[in-house]
Parts: structure tokens; sequence; C-alpha cells
């Protein structure tokens, strides 16, 4: 992708005219004509941006359009082929070279007297020479018009190959003197496709703190930001913010995830070898958006891991006879039985006393110290199946503001439709909890393998943070501390991915899980200030992140059983409402018999939502209850009974999954989960959710 070969900060390189002022350049000229007039100081300037890090060096053509070239003799064509020739000299190959257009100064019709056609036109003109004469990128700056944004970016997307970076120049209240908001900016942007976009000029970086905070919870494109060098300094001459305190202050925007830096008015190839030398330094901060990212977490140690770890609270919901053998298993000692509501029970308990119990639970574990804290950290997986397959996962933090389970477009999807009538006893556990414990899973569309199966590769000199059978017949699970450089080389590739895709996660297990946690998160922050919206624990929610290209991942059906129904009229208004076809096959199950039903359908999503539409219909307004079931056996058993019928439906193939979440939403409620029941995950992890 664009920026794939670049380290974890691209560089811009500083103002120009401030430079060329000290090349003889005088107040009133047009800075433009020294590409023709004296190149050789254009020359110079560029190399030393580029002598002093700058990644991408802009050329000398922020006003040759031809409005304003209209009386020096010189068209735009013939200035803008000898900057970008000027550019690439100074570069030698160590920087890539931006064409730089800047506005025209003139308002666009009917605010102006410049017509969007003429304006189309200029900028056209100059696209087209900057890319003929080699150019690799454009920068579109310092624009406050969104008409004139607008036409800049059409002329170049319509007529030319050039990647656009893309700022405009804001107040301190986040609005261009034209009225156009952070937001307005950033939707239009990345709709005439905008490859990155941002702020420069105007103001000094305290200044532009919050409208670049705005922008970038408003996009997941790579942010740019080059503000000026603070303010003129007219008693001492050029401005008042040297390069040291310049790139300080910069350090501030990498915390909220800007990824292209540089300066505007003011700044000089001294400020941007200052701001590359601070920026490398800087360990932790997050590029773009740290949607996955290492947290604190919480491990028991010098207790039996054993009896702590107890599968999801949604598995084994018809066998009650599974949780007592775990309740027996775990007995008075420390267990993540005591800190959950398993899904069997929720039919015939005190709510508010369970709760009371979990939350007494979670304060007398926390206060008798029976957890180790790994600061800063993920933790690597191994979990060996009952199957002797090994599934290799990462446990991290997701940011709760990137998710969504609404069928929104966002960077972490539900993968599958919520069913909200299961949130409430969830959000209300999670309201009175001090600990969060995870049984969610996300996948990664991973194909090359970039994120996990690197630390894979390094596990065994990795701190053992557990190592231990679980209960049940669940296998073996093994995790392994990751902190410092290879946590950030996660972050790295989870950035990188994001970049080819702007869907990053799709959920596997726990969505239900997660979206509760999404609705606390939404409640709680409405009485956050933005700093505690920042750092606020309950923002983010424990995870196990997994490619779904691992070999040990398999797709299981949910299955259906339905009880309290005329089976035979069921399967026969069933059979007789589907499209016939042999493209998905659905067995079906009852007292003393079994059959299937063949299918047509273009993917196995539009499958399951026929099915579900008419199971939902068919049961409104009447006594029957479905329940949704792993394992072939455990749906034939049940199905067994008086008045009952089981649907046993196909899996997916995990290939198709993140396309066909892109193409058609969310699956229907319960179509799949990962792997068999004995292979959910077991809660072991905690983390702290309380401020």
């Amino acid at each position: 992708m664009l920026f794939d070969s670049y380290g974890k900060y691209i560089f811009y390189d500083g103002a120009m005219g401030t430079m060329l002022y000290k090349y003889g350049l005088i107040s009133g000229e047009k800075p433009d004509l020294m590409n023709i007039t004296n190149p050789g100081a254009v020359e110079e300037v560029h190399r030393m941006y580029v002598e002093a890090g700058s990644d991408i060096i802009c050329t000398n053509t922020f006003g040759s359009n031809s409005l304003n070239l209209a009386d020096t003799g010189h068209t735009p064509a013939e200035i803008i082929t000898a900057a970008v020739s000027i550019a690439k000299r100074a570069s030698n190959g160590k920087a890539k070279v931006s064409l730089d257009i800047g506005s025209t100064g003139q308002l666009i019709e009917p605010y102006g007297d410049l017509e969007y056609d003429e304006a189309y036109e200029m900028f056209k003109e100059m696209a087209v020479a900057g890319e003929k004469a080699g150019a690799d990128f454009v920068t579109i700056e310092t624009m406050s018009d969104l008409p004139e944004l607008k036409a800049a970016m059409t002329a170049v997307g319509e007529n030319t190959e050039l990647p656009m970076l893309v700022t405009m120049t804001f107040d301190i209240t986040g609005t261009t003197y034209m009225g156009c908001s952070a937001e307005m900016f950033v939707e239009a942007a990345e709709a005439l496709g905008a490859s990155a976009l941002g702020l420069n000029c105007s103001l000094e970086p305290p200044q532009m703190y919050e409208t670049a905070k705005r922008i970038a919870n408003a996009t997941i494109l790579p942010l740019i930001v080059k503000p000026n060098a603070g303010l003129p300094d007219k008693a001492k001459g050029g401005y008042h913010t040297g390069a040291k305190e310049f790139a300080e202050q910069m350090t501030e925007f990498a915390k909220i995830g800007a990824r292209i830096v540089g300066g505007c008015c003011g700044t000089t190839p001294e400020y941007i070898k200052e701001l590359k030398e601070t920026f490398n330094k800087l360990k932790g901060y997050k590029y773009m958006k740290d949607i996955f990212s290492p947290t604190n977490i919480l491990i028991p140690e010098s207790v039996s891991l054993e009896s702590w770890a107890v599968i999801a609270c949604d598995q084994f919901s018809s066998e009650r006879a599974y949780w007592e053998r775990v309740r027996k298993n775990a007995g008075d000692k420390p267990s993540t039985l005591n800190m959950i509501i398993p899904e069997a029970y929720l039919e015939d308990i005190d709510e508010e006393k369970e709760i009371g119990k979990i939350s007494s639970y979670m304060d007398e574990y926390l206060k008798s110290n029976i957890f180790r804290e790994y600061k800063d950290s993920f933790i690597y997986v191994e979990r060996t199946q009952p199957d002797g397959r090994v599934r290799k996962g990462i446990v991290g933090a997701v940011d709760l503001e990137e998710y969504d389970f609404t069928g929104v477009s966002a960077a972490i999807r539900a993968s599958e439709g919520t069913v909200l009538d299961r949130l409430p006893p969830r959000i209300r556990i999670r309201r009175a909890a001090l600990l969060e414990l995870p049984h969610i899973i996300t996948f990664i569309d991973d194909k090359e393998a970039t994120v996990i199966e690197p630390i894979a590769e390094i596990a065994d000199g990795l701190p053992l943070a557990y190592d231990f059978d679980l209960m049940e017949g669940g296998g073996h699970i093994k995790g392994r501390v990751i902190t410092g450089d290879d946590a950030e080389n996660i972050m790295k590739a989870m950035q990188n991915l994001h970049e080819r895709n702007e869907m990053l996660m799709i959920m596997g297990d726990g969505n239900h899980s997660l979206a509760a946690a999404k609705v606390y998160w939404d409640e709680l922050k409405k009485d956050l200030s933005d700093d505690e919206k920042e750092t606020h624990p309950a923002r983010r929610a424990l995870v196990e992140l997994n490619n779904v290209y691992d070999p040990a991942i398999s797709f299981e059906a949910i299955h259906r059983v339905l009880f309290n129904i005329d089976a035979d009229k069921f399967i026969s208004d069933f059979k007789n409402a589907m499209p016939q076809g042999t493209d998905y096959t659905i067995l079906w199950s009852m007292t003393d018999k079994t059959g299937e039903i063949g299918i047509k359908a273009d993917c196995i999503g539009d499958m399951l939502t026929l099915m579900q539409d008419f199971i939902d219909k068919y049961i409104s307004g009447t006594d029957t209850v479905v329940d949704y079931i792993h394992g072939d056996e455990s749906t034939k058993k049940l199905s067994e009974s008086e008045r009952c019928v089981g649907l046993i439906l196909p899996a997916m193939d995990k290939s198709d999954f993140f396309e066909t979440v892109e193409k058609s939403g969310v699956f229907p409620r319960k179509s799949f989960s990962v792997g068999h029941a004995e292979d959910k995950r077991y809660y072991l992890e905690c983390k702290i959710i309380r401020g």
C-alpha cells in the first residue's frame, strides 16, 4: 500500500517561502518564479530538507496556477516542470516529490467571482503538468473554501493517478474562515479520494490540537499535521517558537494518531531535523488509530488455574449438568465461575442478588492480591484444542469507539445480528463490575500472516504467564507475555493491515459481551471530560485476536432447537416456504425421524437470513421457544423430546467470511461459532474497568 515502505512516522518538509527569503526573495515577489530565475536556491532548500530527514518534499509551486501567473510571462506547465525537476535532483531518490497545489486566493461563486469550472481547469492544468514531470504525490494544502477544495481534488482525481495528501487551514475553533468544519472536511476529502488528510498553517501546535483530534476521530486515513512555528515575533524577527520547543509540542499529535508530520510558516530544516529526532524516540504512541493495543492485564498466581478458568457463560446453555460439574470442580477455590452468570440459569436466578455476589467476589479477589499485573502487555496464547490442533491468538484491548454492532461501517464490526434482549443482564453486570473477563474472539483477515505468526516464531523466548490443562475436556492453554518492541511490532502490523482493509476486525465469539461493553461505555462517557474519555479503562475491552486463516480455526454452525411446537407441521411449512435448490442443505430431526431440506441461495448469509426470518415470523405470538445449540449431537439429543424439532445447519467456509460481511452486512443472530463448544474461550485474564 501507499505508505507501507515508511516507518512509524512520515516526515514532510517545512516552509519554502521562509527559506527563500534567505536566498534573495523580496516581499511581494512570487516565490514560484525562482524555479526559473534562481533554481539553485530552490534546489539548495530542498536538499537541506532532505538532509534534515524529510521523507516527502513539496515543489515550489504553491501558487503556480494560471490566475497567479497571468502577468509573469510564464505558464503553469513551465514553472511546474522546472520545479519538479529541481526537487527530484535535490532528493536524489532519498525523498518523494509532491506537487504542491495551494489556494488560488479567490472565492468560488456565489461567494466570489471565480467560476467552479474555471477553478477546476486551473487545478487540472497544474496536476497534469506535475504528473507529466514525474511528481510522486500531490499535496493540496492551505485550503479554506470547501468548493475550492472539491474543485482541486476532483481535477487531480479525474485527470491523474497521483495520490492526494490534503490539508485545510482552520482557526482555533476548528472552522475555516469560510465556515467549513473539521468533520465536513473529512467527509468531503474521503469521498473525493484523499490518501491522507489533516491541517496546516494559521496556528501553532497547541492551538491546532483540538481540531487535529476531531479530524483523527472522524477518519481512518493517515493524519497530517503541519503547524506554523508559533506566531511571528516582530521584535526579533522570525517566529517565537524554536525548533526544540516546536518538536516537543508536536509529540502531542502522536498521541492522537498523527502519521505524517511537518511544518508550515516559519519552520526550517532545523525544525524538521529536531522533529524527526524527537519522534523517533517516542515509544507507545499510536499512529492512525491503535484499535488493538497492549494494556494492563491481571492473571492470578498462586491459585489453581484449572479451577480458576471456566468456559464462556453462553455455552452449554441447555445442559445444567455441565455447569454442576464445573461448580464441583471449582469448589471453594478462587474461580471465574464466581464472576459470571451461566446462561443455563438465567431464568431461575435473582439477578440483583447474583450481580451483588459478582461484585463482592471481584472486590475480594482484588483485595486478596491473587493477581499479578502485566503492565502495557499483550498475551500470546496457544490453545491446544481437544482435537489436538493449536489455535494461536493475542490477548489485548480493543477501542470501543471503533466498534459497532448495529450494521454501521466501522473498523470492528459484528458478524451477526445482535439479540438486543440479551444485552440488559450483561450491561447491568458491567455497571457494577470492577473487572472484565474476556471470552471474546475477534478475527483479522491476515492471509499473509503478518500479525500473530511472527510472535509465534519467537514465543519460546517470551516470559511464561500460564501453562495448564483446562477443565471439562477443554484442552490445554499456554500464555506468554509480550511487551516493548515486540508489542510495538504487533501494533505496527495491525496498522499496516488497517491501511489495506477499512474493516480491520470482525467478531467471532462474544459479540453480545462486547456489545454490552459498548453500550456501557457510551453511557459512561457522557459524563467524562475529553481527557478522561481518552484514558478511562472502560473505553477498551479485552479480546483474543485470531487470524481467520489459522489452520486450527473452523467455523461451526449454531443449530436451532424449537420447543413446544408441532414438529411435523413446522417442517412441512418450512420446506414449502424455502426456495428449493441444492446450494445449501439443512438437516432436521425430531422424536422418531430425520430428514433434509435443500435450499437455493446466493450465499450462506442469504440462506441463514431466509431461515431465521421464517422462524421468527412462524413462532411470533406462540409459546414456542428457540434455543441455539452448539454441536450436532447435542441438537439431536434435545430434539428427541416430544413437540421438539432440531435444525442442523451447514458450516461456513472461513475463506468467505470477511467478503460476505463486507458485501451483505451482518449474518442473522447465532449463525456460527468458532469451533465446537469445548473449543470456546475460557475466562482467564482480567482487566480493571473502573476509573
